[in-house]
């Protein structure tokens, strides 16, 4: 478009040096025959940059009709279409991978990625269970919580592992006091507190010879570890082995 742009305007700039010059023949030439000449040359120099202008002007509207009437609509639609499809794009921008660690246990952490909550893409992480496969399922998203569940088939012990994971973005949450007694009311003592807390994952693990679910498998899992932080953007890691 540069190159197009300044072959339009240097085509432009010559005819219009070569009219400069024909106005100076005319008016400081003594040679009558030069000045006639001058004259018929710039009646020529401004039909052609009349034609060249309107040519000019002829291929930008058309340039800019195809993009209104096809460009936009069709990136519009694509756009949707990529997002129905599992789009990469969620309220900050594009999907993230997290690499999600226990404060308490360094060595403890799982790589995940996060999948839009606009989207039909499932989330995943990295765990697996001696080349098993896995079946995932999207629980549920909004703007800040993403759940999904990973599902194993343990066909020596006959069991179905499934893994319910929930990644709470960063934010401000609101919990009760532990320094709050009711029994020892004090006015500098509030009942709840506010604080900031980081990307962060809760993994809840239960085995059931069924694999369906049911909200004893919530409520009291068989195991369950919080990552107290989850960094964006990590390295890529070793995939995790899940131990049984």
């Amino acid at each position: 478009m540069t190159i197009i742009f300044w072959i339009i305007l240097g085509l432009i700039l010559f005819l219009a040096l070569l009219k400069f010059y024909n106005h100076l023949v005319i008016d400081f030439s003594p040679n009558k025959k030069r000045i006639k000449k001058a004259k018929e040359d710039n009646e020529r120099f401004t039909e052609v940059i009349n034609r060249w202008f309107k040519i000019c002007v002829s291929f930008f509207r058309k340039i800019i009709k195809f993009i209104i009437k096809w460009v936009i609509p069709t990136g519009v639609v694509l756009f949707f279409v990529y997002l129905l499809l599992g789009g990469e794009i969620n309220k900050e921008g594009i999907s993230k991978k997290y690499m999600c660690v226990q404060e308490g246990n360094k060595d403890n952490k799982i790589l995940i990625n996060v999948k839009p909550w606009f989207g039909l893409k499932k989330s995943y992480s990295n765990i697996e269970i001696e080349n098993l496969p896995k079946d995932l399922s999207k629980m549920g998203d909004d703007a800040f919580d993403h759940e999904w569940a990973e599902v194993f088939f343990i066909p020596e012990q006959k069991v179905y592992k499934t893994l319910f994971f929930k990644f709470i973005e960063e934010g401000y949450v609101t919990e009760s006091n532990p320094y709050y007694d009711p029994n020892v009311p004090l006015v500098d003592v509030p009942q709840v507190i506010t604080k900031f807390k980081p990307d962060r994952l809760i993994l809840r693990m239960s085995e059931k010879k069924s694999p369906l679910w049911d909200i004893d498998m919530f409520d009291n899992p068989d195991k369950q570890i919080d990552f107290e932080v989850c960094i964006k953007k990590p390295r890529p890691i070793d995939k995790l082995k899940l131990i049984k």
